[in-house]
This record gives C-alpha cells, structure tokens and sequence, in this order.
C-alpha cells in the first residue's frame, strides 16, 4: 500500500523533475485488476508536485497505461 512517507518522496522527486523538464510526462501503469484506490493518490501527487514545481498545474501530464489482467 502507498504512505505518506512514500508518495512524500515521489512528490519530492516530482517537483525537481517538472523544474528540471517542464513539459515532462508521467506514465502511470497499472493492470485491470488494480483498484482505483491505489492509482488515486499517485494521481494526486503528480497534480500537487507540478503545483510545487512552480511550472502550474497545466504541466501536471499523466499517462495511465492500462496493462491486461483478469478482469
């Protein structure tokens, strides 16, 4: 499961990226059987850290890559 500690760190690293590459693109994977409860707060940071980066929350751009599963 994600923590605070770990989606903590992945906004840190966020922030330098989109400061560093503002037009980055962030590709999210997952597989149908992930539930959205997972994917959500991963979905959050990406928007929080281009809102930290400086660069606005235009550049927040999330690719979700939706792998097969069973489902």
């Amino acid at each position: 499961p994600a923590t605070s500690a770990g989606l903590g760190g992945l906004r840190a690293a966020l922030v330098v990226l989109y400061q560093d590459t503002p037009g980055l693109r962030v590709n999210l994977r997952a597989d149908r059987a992930t539930d959205y409860r997972w994917v959500s707060p991963v979905l959050q940071v990406v928007r929080q850290a281009a809102g930290l980066s400086g660069t606005g929350l235009a550049s927040a751009r999330l690719n979700l890559v939706v792998q097969g599963g069973d489902r």
